[in-house]
């Protein structure tokens, strides 16, 4: 009795700071087919007819597939159905009073049947029951509803939220075989119909749908044996010791952006991509490689290939790289070093300005004459 009493305090605190969800996920409960009209509000509100009155096979229920909606025989212990004038009997009892827009033309005939597809859950009635808990712990405001929901399910029906009030590891065991329905070697069943079931971030910071999962994972992983409800070690090897690696793992855009990170981050990038293999055929194929050839202008075929029309001409024009050098050097340096430029803009070379009409370097050059000698090796001329 102490245990019970427990129990049902720790449901009433823990009830009044969780929000629970309107709806349970469509893949742990499938939607039902419930063709009828029915209101707790008046039955169990209203007119306060214990939820056992009708639902009586719930204290022996030990399986989550049991049906436990009440059969036409308890509804008939109130409902008159043989009364002179069913419609007109109170409580009424004609037929579309439960079974909407359905009326029996032959004797033969049966109202629209109720599906109730079993849940992707273990769960025993029977146990909550022994312990104390009573429906509306869990069942919250099915005393309100009004008429089943039109999609199947209303919103008293528990979500896990309402389940880890008790199932904390403390007063209910809180591992995730439980309740969710597991393969014989003890990871839980993830694929089903309706779709795959996956963490949504709720209780651990593990929420599978976020674009940058693969990524920050490393971090949630550490908790081995939390991910190993799902997961084996051969599912992180198809990524970490594959040959291949899934692409979502970079950002967007990262193939224009990519060389940024190669040339300050090579170490990271050999970590999946061995030995630069990848790196190389892809380069090979669009030209972009150190032994493109030069063609009559100067510029390499690379470059021909991955900037636009207008990128080096003589006159700046709308697709200039100097345009792109003074909002975005880092996608420059990208694939570029400082080498180059000095190719074309030192003293030594072809001597293109580089710098913008009414420039004055001599506030910069006694700053720091270092970038300055780079181009201008022999001083800044007058």
């Amino acid at each position: 009795m102490i245990r019970r009493a427990i129990l049902a305090a720790l449901l009433l605190v823990a009830g009044a700071g969780v929000a629970v969800a309107a709806q349970p996920s469509p893949i742990i409960l499938p939607k039902p087919t419930i063709p009828l009209n029915f209101s707790h509000a008046s039955h169990a509100g209203k007119l306060q007819i214990k939820c056992l009155a009708c639902h009586g096979g719930a204290l022996k229920s030990i399986d989550s597939a049991d049906v436990l909606l009440p059969r036409m025989e308890i509804c008939v212990t109130c409902h008159n159905v043989k009364a002179p004038n069913p419609e007109k009997a109170f409580p009424k009892a004609a037929c579309d009073t439960c079974h909407p827009g359905w009326k029996k033309q032959d004797p033969e005939d049966r109202p629209p049947v109720v599906v109730m597809p079993a849940p992707r859950l273990r769960f025993t009635h029977r146990a909550h029951g022994l312990l104390g808990i009573i429906c509306t712990d869990c069942h919250e405001g099915i005393d309100k509803q009004t008429a089943p929901s039109k999609d199947g399910w209303g919103d008293h029906m528990p979500t896990m939220a309402t389940c880890v009030r008790c199932h904390n590891g403390a007063d209910a065991p809180s591992a995730c075989t439980t309740c969710h329905l597991a393969e014989d070697d003890g990871r839980l069943i993830t694929r089903f119909p309706e779709g795959r079931l996956a963490p949504i971030g709720r209780f651990h910071d593990d929420d599978h749908r976020d674009p940058a999962w693969s990524l920050r994972h490393g971090a949630p992983a550490r908790d081995a044996a939390y991910c190993a409800s799902c997961h084996t070690t051969a599912s992180c090897l198809e990524c970490h010791a594959g040959a291949e690696k899934p692409r979502e793992i970079h950002p967007g855009n990262f193939l224009v952006l990519h060389a940024r990170d190669a040339l300050t981050q090579s170490a990271d990038c050999l970590g999946c991509h061995e030995g630069g293999v990848g790196c190389q055929k892809c380069h090979e194929a669009t030209g972009v490689t150190e032994a493109a050839a030069e063609g009559a202008t100067g510029l390499t075929r690379a470059s021909k290939q991955i900037h636009p029309p207008g990128w080096a001409d003589l006159v700046p024009g709308p697709n200039h790289h100097g345009r792109v050098a003074e909002t975005s050097m880092e996608s420059c340096v990208s694939c570029h070093t400082e080498d180059e430029c000095i190719r074309c803009h030192a003293d030594q070379t072809l001597r293109i300005n580089p710098h913008p009409p009414g420039f004055k370097g001599g506030t910069l050059q006694s700053r720091n004459d270092t970038s300055c000698k780079k181009c201008h090796p022999g001083g800044i001329p007058p």
